[in-house]
């Protein structure tokens, strides 16, 4: 019991880290959005849509290590590679191409603009750092308060000492309640 409730409290600070990693990924890709779509500058899409990806699958993983929730990838099939005509040019709607770097950046854009899953993933790396890491706050946040409690005086110690005591008991129910979240 005291080893799953400390492995609870580690595991609650490691998901209270990736939830700032989190804030700043997500402060990141808000940044490129407006670069994308106000500026015109859409090759940064693809790059910042799989960082997010990459992240969410990581949190799909420890959803399912650390509180034993399964979520399954959302994502749709990668579209095929663009494949040359006889002539070996590249035919991506009415133009044609020298290579297949156009086309294939045609194709991954609209497969991950167009996939509800990447919408899904960016609106949980929003609400990651508020909901989620919210739940996992709690415990680290009573550990705290009880150390000053105690550092206060005497009558102030028992209900600090019990606040120290309640934290890391309640941090596997935290993990289970963020995973619950991812």
């Amino acid at each position: 019991m005291l080893l799953r409730t400390m492995v609870g409290f580690g595991r609650a600070l490691v998901l209270l880290a990736l939830a700032v990693v989190n804030a700043a990924l997500a402060a990141v890709a808000l940044l490129v959005f407006l670069l994308c779509f106000g500026l015109g500058l859409v090759f940064l899409f693809p790059a910042t849509i799989r960082l997010v990806r990459r992240r969410a699958v990581q949190a799909r993983r420890l959803a399912l290590g650390w509180a034993e929730v399964q979520i399954v990838p959302p994502y749709r099939a990668a579209p095929p590679p663009p494949m040359p005509q006889r002539d070996g040019w590249y035919r991506e709607g009415r133009s044609l191409y020298r290579t297949s770097l156009v086309p294939n950046f045609n194709r991954t854009f609209e497969w991950m603009f167009k996939d509800p899953a990447t919408w899904r993933d960016l609106a949980w790396l929003l609400g990651d750092p508020l909901i989620g890491g919210v739940a996992v706050l709690v415990p680290p946040l009573l550990v705290a308060s009880g150390v000053a409690l105690v550092a206060q005086g005497p009558v102030q110690a028992v209900a600090g000492v019990l606040l120290v005591l309640a934290g890391p008991l309640l941090a596997p129910r935290a993990v289970r309640l963020h995973g619950v979240w991812t």
